[in-house]
């Protein structure tokens, strides 16, 4: 990794886990697994849904408005501001040193849900001064 910041916005969509270690009745188990399997599925389905869109031209910050789950970013047009790669999730870390300036990713999995992702803009890193943070 780098020290590099990427400017990204992401389009989200929440996918469920159930904790089903914790539930005892083999029964209620089933169904909650049932559940958060459908959960999951529908999630991902939306997910193929949005990217086809992009791929035929639909405008990602309406889409991410319309669509995604985070409400703090979407509000923004699904703008994350600027990230480090080694301060995100590996699998969202590897998608965007994947991205070249201006693309979108494909549907990326991670424990939380499901993401496409679009790379603004690569800020380099550069060598700070001691003049420059030196303060008076």
């Amino acid at each position: 990794m780098t020290d590099e910041m990427y400017k990204v916005s992401h389009i989200f969509v929440n996918s469920v886990e159930a904790p089903l270690s914790q539930i005892e009745d083999i029964h209620d188990r089933k169904k909650a697994e049932r559940f958060s399997k459908l959960l999951d599925l529908q999630a991902k389905e939306l997910m193929y849904e949005i990217l086809e869109k992009l791929k035929q031209g639909a405008d990602y910050a309406e889409l991410a408005k319309n669509n995604s789950e985070d409400k703090v970013s979407r509000e923004k047009g699904g703008d994350l501001g600027e990230v480090a790669l080694n301060q995100t999730l590996p699998e969202l870390a590897a998608a965007i040193a994947k991205l070249k300036p201006g693309n979108f990713s494909g549907v990326v999995k991670t424990s939380f849900g499901y993401h496409i992702l679009k790379l603004k803009q690569i800020i380099p890193s550069r060598k700070i001064s001691f003049k420059e943070v030196k303060t008076d």
